[in-house]
């Protein structure tokens, strides 16, 4: 250490370090190497190995560690950097086609009130992110996630939506996508439908959530009721054969080339062998709900020649592997900024940027 007096008359000092961890100590009486990995360890909901937890800082002075380092600072900065470069993949045009996947779901977080919910509406904007495709080349993947939040106490209002639209109508606008390439899949919520119609992209159901109404209806395994599984388990059809789970199930899948009219005989033989069979009206009551469903949606699933053009949807998955995931630890709840950071962070390791976006009247303006 060196002591001198600057030229307004104080008393100055200079201190050397002759080893670097001694330097990082300096501030803190905790290694830097440990503070690194409590912060890690946090941002991935993980445990710390026992020999480790009676050495770790307090959760209060956790956060003025992160504070003090800028980690959301950081995280932030990574995640404007990954926009640009997804953006310019995007400006590319280099890709046969653009999937917007559109869903609604709510988490709780910590907040004054005794835990409150919040609503998230995701928009995710992908060039064939995720499957097999995307597994072979995922330097040309780009993704981006748009989660539009609202605390569920406030109204919904239209204006949600008139934002959301207006909000990703100029997204796809600074991107230079071309719409007639962009495919929106929802799961037939009507504003969704109107949403795709707004911005002038194509409209598909999805995929996944018809196929979870069909479980629902005629299935027989471990998420459905005993009576469902009493029922359907053993209730072969008649004139085709098989069970009625795989039989609509079958209709929607492209491999077996079936069309409306085949969809239209399948419902007419259940109803015939339902009469036949005495069912239950509380099946049958279920069974005619799925179809009025198909029915409503039949413009989104088969075009005029009755051909399927239904496409593979993975709004869930980016619900839960995208979202939820990071944010799931027994018996805690997170701040909407701890929320907010921990899926920006995950979802940066995962090559895509991430935006959480205020869904505000004010910003109609």
């Amino acid at each position: 250490m060196y002591e001198y007096i600057d030229a307004r008359g104080k008393k100055r000092r200079i201190t050397h370090y002759h080893d670097d961890i001694i330097k990082r100590l300096k501030c803190s009486k905790y290694d830097f190497d440990l503070i690194k990995f409590c912060i890690i360890s946090d941002l991935n909901n993980q445990k710390l190995p026992n020999e480790l937890v009676s050495l770790k800082p307090s959760k209060q002075l956790l956060y003025e560690m992160k504070k003090r380092f800028k980690i959301s600072q950081q995280i932030i900065e990574k995640n404007d950097k990954k926009y640009n470069e997804n953006t310019s993949v995007f400006k590319q045009k280099n890709y046969k086609k653009i999937h917007i996947e559109v869903d609604d779901f709510y988490t709780r977080f910590q907040g004054s009130k005794y835990r409150p919910k919040m609503r998230i509406r995701e928009v995710i904007l992908h060039q064939n992110f995720i499957g097999k495709n995307a597994k072979k080349d995922t330097k040309k993947a780009s993704a981006i996630c748009y989660f539009f939040t609202k605390n569920i106490s406030e109204k919904t209002l239209e204006n949600d939506t008139i934002f959301t639209k207006k909000f990703i109508n100029n997204e796809l606008k600074k991107l230079e996508i071309k719409r007639k390439k962009v495919v929106l899949k929802g799961d037939g919520a009507r504003w969704m439908s109107l949403f795709a119609s707004d911005i002038k992209v194509k409209y598909s159901l999805d995929y996944f959530h018809l196929f979870r109404k069909i479980n629902e209806t005629f299935g027989y395994k471990k998420f459905n009721s005993k009576n469902h599984k009493m029922l359907y388990k053993n209730w072969f059809s008649r004139i085709y054969g098989a069970r009625w789970v795989d039989l609509f199930s079958a209709i929607f899948e492209k491999n077996f080339n079936l069309k409306y009219d085949d969809f239209m005989k399948l419902k007419a033989a259940f109803l015939f062998e339902a009469k036949e069979k005495n069912i239950e009206k509380s099946f049958i009551k279920q069974a005619r709900i799925l179809f009025k469903y198909i029915n409503n949606h039949s413009k989104n699933i088969w075009n005029n020649e009755g051909n399927l053009i239904i496409e593979k949807s993975y709004t869930e998955h980016f619900v839960y592997n995208f979202f939820k995931k990071f944010i799931k630890k027994q018996g805690l709840l997170f701040s909407r900024n701890s929320i907010k950071m921990k899926v920006i962070y995950h979802n940066l390791l995962k090559n895509a940027a991430t935006f959480f976006i205020e869904s505000d009247e004010k910003n109609l303006e």
